[in-house]
C-alpha cells in the first residue's frame, strides 16, 4: 500500500561564491551526521521529511518503523506533486538521510494532554490518557499508542538547479517550502479493533469509513487511524499541502555560486538550438535567442519565453 504524509522546510541558506563551499556547507545538517560536496549547477535542501505521529490523512508512523526503515531514503527521487510515475520528472535525488530518536517535547505533550481535556481530540501517536490506553487495540504490547516519542528522518536533497531552473528560484524564494514523502507498507493495523490489511480491500469498517475520526468505543472515545508497518521510502515531493505538518524545509544551501546565470543561459541556448534543428522557429524562440545572448539576462523573460514555447510545441 502507498502512503503519503507532509515534510517540513524550516530555514534556508545559500553560498555566495565558490570559495565559501564548505563553510556554507557545514549549516545544511541540523546535527553534524552529512558529509557532501556541493556540485556546481545543485542546490541542496534540507528537509524534515516524517515525524512518528499519525497525520492529517489518519496515517501513523511509530518510533520503531521510522528507526527501522530510515535508510531507504538514501537515494530516493525528488518530485512535485507526487508525480511519480515517470522517473525522468525527477527534479533531484535524496543523497543522504539521518534518524533522530528524539523523545518528545514536554510542551508538546501538555498541548496533547490540554487538547484531550477540552475537546477529547490529540494525537494519539505521541500522547495518549492513561483511562483511554485499554481502549486501543495491540495495547498489551503498546504497539500503538502512548510512544511520547517525537522521532522523526532528516534528509540532504540535492536539487538540479540548471535545469528546472523556476523550481530552483521557488525554493530560493520561499515560494516552494512544503513537502510530502512517499513510502510503501507492507501492511497496516486499525487502531480501533486491531484489523491487518495488507491490501485496501482487507480494511476494516473503521478505517473505510471512520479513519481520521473519534469514534466510541467501551465508553472512550478514540482515533481510527492506520497503525502502519514495515515502511519502505521511495520518494519526495514538493506540494502545496502536505498531510504531516511537520514536515518542512530545515536549511537551503545555493551552490550555483557566481556561475549560477552563464550556467541557465547555455541550457537556453541548448534547447534553442535543439528548437531550431527541428524547424521550431516561432517569434518566441528567436526573442528567447536573443534574450539569452544578453550581457544583462531578463531572466523573468526568459521564464516566460520558455513557458510560451512549452505551450506552442
Amino acid at each position: 500500500m502507498i502512503k503519503y504524509s507532509n515534510a517540513e522546510l524550516l530555514s534556508i541558506d545559500y553560498l555566495k561564491t565558490k570559495n565559501d563551499t564548505r563553510k556554507y556547507a557545514s549549516k545544511i545538517a541540523k546535527v553534524k551526521g552529512f558529509d557532501y560536496n556541493p556540485e556546481e549547477g545543485f542546490l541542496y535542501v534540507n528537509l524534515r521529511a516524517i515525524s512518528s505521529r499519525c497525520n492529517g490523512n489518519g496515517d501513523g508512523f511509530p518510533p520503531f518503523e521510522l528507526e527501522a526503515h530510515w535508510e531507504t531514503y538514501r537515494g530516493c527521487p525528488n518530485f512535485i506533486e507526487h508525480e511519480n510515475q515517470n522517473f525522468r520528472k525527477a527534479r533531484g535525488v535524496v543523497v543522504d538521510a539521518i534518524f533522530h530518536p528524539d523523545d518528545a517535547p514536554k510542551e508538546l505533550l501538555a498541548e496533547m494532554e490540554s487538547s484531550f481535556n477540552s475537546k477529547q481530540q490529540y494525537n494519539p501517536v505521541i500522547w495518549t490518557p492513561d483511562s483511554h490506553l485499554k481502549s486501543y487495540a495491540s495495547y498489551e504490547d503498546k504497539d500503538i499508542v502512548n510512544y511520547k516519542k517525537d522521532n522523526w528522518i532528516e534528509l540532504l536533497v540535492e536539487i538540479d538547479a540548471v535545469n528546472f531552473p523556476k523550481y530552483a528560484k521557488a525554493l530560493i524564494d520561499g515560494v516552494v517550502d512544503r513537502f510530502s514523502m512517499g513510502c510503501d507498507v507492507q501492511y497496516s493495523i486499525c487502531s480501533v479493533c486491531g484489523n491487518v490489511a495488507k491490501t485496501e480491500f482487507d480494511y476494516c469498517d473503521h478505517i473505510n469509513n471512520y479513519k481520521n475520526q473519534w469514534i466510541e468505543k467501551e465508553g472512550k472515545k478514540i482515533l481510527a487511524f492506520e497503525d502502519n508497518r514495515e515502511i519502505a521510502f521511495f520518494e519526495i515531493s514538493a506540494v502545496r499541502d502536505p498531510a504531516d505538518p511537520s514536515a518542512l524545509l530545515i536549511e537551503f544551501d545555493n551552490s550555483l555560486s557566481n556561475n549560477e546565470l552563464k550556467a541557465v543561459a547555455a541550457a537556453c541556448k541548448k534547447i534553442i538550438g535543439f528548437l531550431i534543428e527541428n524547424n521550431i522557429k516561432t517569434d518566441n524562440v528567436i526573442e528567447l535567442s536573443r534574450e539569452v545572448s544578453k550581457k544583462d539576462i531578463d531572466f523573468k523573460k526568459v521564464a516566460m519565453l520558455v513557458d510560451s514555447i512549452k505551450k506552442s510545441i
